[in-house]
């Protein structure tokens, strides 16, 4: 007998089946920030040390912390071979034991002079690849650290700048520094344990400061404008020509990102353009009459600064 065909089923009085459709998981839309901003993103470099001094890769982290040690060793053993030397004398006696070296091995084997020489060979390319990373790190870091987008940017490279000249002369020595080094694994496997008690002393601090500092909101604003004037006049009459130049500095970067407004700033570089472009032709002048001297003066010839050259027929 043939079965009845579906619709017969709800003829018959009979219960709906339900269909679902199982497809891919949704996945879950990120929550915004409650903050008001974005969150910058974590550089790599950032994300690599904290994980290198946390141990969450342990052979990473040992390698990390033994080649530490073993540069530091190397550079106390060094430091200590040129005590009371010069520059000089410590890189007369590198290269003196590179002839050593050099010079046993050709006693051994008279083949081994060829091999012994860096041109064309592996430690060549190394080192011109090592070289040309490192400058285009440093480049980078340049641009990125001293040529700033944003006028805030600047205010903050020059105020870290000025704080490093002054804390300079203070700053411990590369033992000292090595120290802080090895140090920092330790503290950053134990760092895991300790963070929430750091957190809650930091939040605790965080109060008393708030609440150390609710007594200056009720002093007037002329009046703290007052005492900021008496200190600032008081540290630039003991100050030198060099502290009140980075004063200057700080104060007119401080007062671009803070009191100039995009327009005023569009109408001084426009009102600035004419007399740039000026200094430009003017610059590209002196760079071809300097050429054109010490071009001259190669070749023995006379003529004064901004004498025409022979023409070549």
């Amino acid at each position: 007998m043939p079965s009845p065909p579906p619709q017969a089923d709800l003829l018959l009085g009979a219960t709906p089946k339900q269909v679902t459709f199982r497809g891919p998981p949704a996945t879950p839309a990120p929550l915004a920030s409650t903050s008001g901003g974005s969150r910058a993103p974590t550089p790599p470099w950032a994300a690599t040390a904290a994980s290198l001094l946390t141990w969450r890769d342990p052979p990473a982290s040992a390698a990390a912390l033994g080649a530490g040690v073993v540069a530091g060793l190397a550079l106390d053993a060094v430091a200590r071979a040129a005590a009371g030397g010069t520059l000089a004398a410590l890189a007369a006696r590198v290269a003196l034991t590179d002839v050593a070296l050099n010079s046993l091995r050709a006693l051994l084997s008279p083949r081994s002079r060829a091999s012994a020489c860096w041109a064309g060979s592996d430690v060549e390319g190394v080192a011109v690849a090592a070289l040309a990373a490192c400058v285009a790190r440093a480049v980078g870091a340049r641009d990125a650290l001293l040529n700033p987008r944003s006028p805030r940017g600047a205010l903050a490279a020059a105020a870290a700048l000025v704080a490093l000249a002054h804390a300079a002369p203070f700053l411990p020595g590369w033992r000292a520094l090595w120290g802080a080094y090895v140090a920092a694994f330790a503290v950053g496997a134990a760092w895991p344990a300790a963070a929430p008690a750091v957190g809650r002393a930091a939040t605790a601090a965080r109060a008393l400061a708030s609440a150390a500092a609710a007594p200056l909101a009720a002093v007037p604003p002329r009046a703290r404008a007052a005492a900021a004037l008496v200190a600032l006049t008081a540290c630039w009459a003991a100050a030198g020509w060099a502290a009140r130049a980075e004063a200057l500095l700080l104060a007119a970067l401080f007062a671009r990102a803070a009191l100039l407004r995009p327009a005023t700033e569009t109408a001084l570089q426009r009102a600035a353009t004419p007399y740039l472009a000026s200094a430009s032709k003017q610059a590209a002048r002196l760079s071809s009459a300097a050429g054109g001297w010490a071009r001259r003066a190669a070749r023995g010839e006379r003529g004064g600064w901004g004498a025409p050259e022979p023409r070549r027929l």
